[in-house]
């Protein structure tokens, strides 16, 4: 036995060790995954020797993989908590840079952007394939898919605009306002067009709206679709006043028909939703972009629970929470580390015993060789 094999017997029972003692030291980090060390065995590249006295040359390590198993679900309260049940990362952008992470420890800013510890944002889409306003509500699609151009910033507005921005609804005939508090009247004319530019059928019915609105903002259903005002500016048509829906408006909001921000929600899916004063029904900002990759456990670690994409990862795939392939997005509640402390410190003392048992033969040889010198 050669110095050689024992002393790496050493160095691979010393990175196992290494490995062991990272992975007990982040038991306690959200969304940490442990890592496995593999060894391999070392032989001579020698055609000419016989397989049946070959000697190995000690042992290498092989490989250190990324175990990306899930960890267990820890409730906090906090919607901006969050976890993924089943595969997937978190997207964020770094400096402009996409990474990715198990760890939704988010939190929102004074700007209203939603970001982790050191900054880095979330990313969502909000694109009109996956949200769309139809004049009643609003239609979601979950995004099976998300094209990295469609990416942006996840941004909690604390304040919305109704109608600011948004196309009027321009009524052609006859006006009669309303006294001692009774509504004003429109009578649409068959030139009539709605929010979308469209036809009305509802030609020569009068129309009814509350001026001013007897609500922040007011509602009116025309058509058979619902609209949001503020004020009812013009005496013949209803102009600048009913939009199609509520818009995100500047932080903080900076008159008094915004609606404010009262609470936040985010689903399975990974959509995010506001509740504003005077308005009845959600507002919707997006749909977190949740990453895919062919091999995970590939991922390049970048410190902060944090990774990048690597050539052994394989190309990201995008789409919302509960997509194909995709786990479930978990408001309130975060991942705790998926490292086994039991199953951890017994590894380590299978590590320490090679450890000191290739200790203990590198002695015998140094004993021999002392005695072998001793007798020349």
């Amino acid at each position: 036995m050669s110095l050689s094999v024992t002393m790496s017997g050493m160095k691979v029972a010393q990175k196992s060790l290494d490995v062991l003692g990272n992975n007990l030291a982040n038991a306690g980090t959200d969304g940490f995954k442990r890592s496995v060390t593999s060894f391999a065995d070392v032989f001579p590249n020698d055609p000419s020797a016989s397989p049946k006295t070959a000697v190995g040359q000690g042992a290498v390590v092989a490989n250190i993989t990324r175990d990306t198993s899930q960890g267990s679900m820890q409730n906090t309260g906090k919607v901006t908590d969050l976890a993924i049940s089943g595969s997937g990362f978190f997207t964020l952008s770094a400096g402009g840079n996409q990474i990715y992470t198990r760890a939704g420890n988010f939190q929102v800013d004074k700007n209203g952007n939603l970001s982790d510890a050191s900054g880095n944002m979330v990313q969502m889409t909000s694109s009109a394939n996956a949200i769309k306003w139809n004049g009643t509500s609003w239609d979601y699609k979950v995004p099976n898919s998300i094209a990295s151009a469609d990416l942006q910033n996840v941004n909690i507005p604390f304040g919305i605009n109704y109608g600011a921005a948004q196309t009027p609804i321009t009524l052609y005939s006859s006006f009669t306002a309303g006294t001692g508090g009774n509504p004003d009247t429109f009578l649409p004319s068959s030139g009539a067009v709605d929010a979308d530019g469209n036809a009305m059928t509802l030609a020569n019915i009068p129309i009814s709206v509350p001026n001013p609105p007897t609500t922040n903002p007011g509602t009116v259903v025309i058509d058979s679709k619902t609209y949001y005002y503020d004020v009812v500016t013009n005496a013949t048509q209803i102009n600048d006043a009913i939009a199609k829906g509520p818009v995100a408006a500047t932080n903080p909001p900076n008159s008094a028909t915004d609606g404010l921000l009262q609470s936040l929600s985010i689903d399975s899916n990974g959509l995010i939703q506001g509740s504003y004063s005077g308005l009845q029904i959600p507002f919707p900002i997006g749909y977190l972009a949740i990453a895919n990759f062919p091999n995970p456990g590939a991922l390049q670690p970048i410190g902060n629970t944090d990774f990048a994409a690597s050539g052994g990862s394989g190309d990201v795939a995008l789409s919302a929470g509960g997509s194909p392939g995709t786990g479930t997005v978990m408001s309130g509640s975060l991942e705790a580390s998926n490292v086994d402390m039991t199953n951890e410190l017994v590894q380590m003392i299978k590590a320490q015993q090679l450890y000191n048992g290739n200790a203990r033969a590198l002695q015998t040889q140094v004993e021999v060789a002392s005695r072998v010198t001793d007798k020349l």
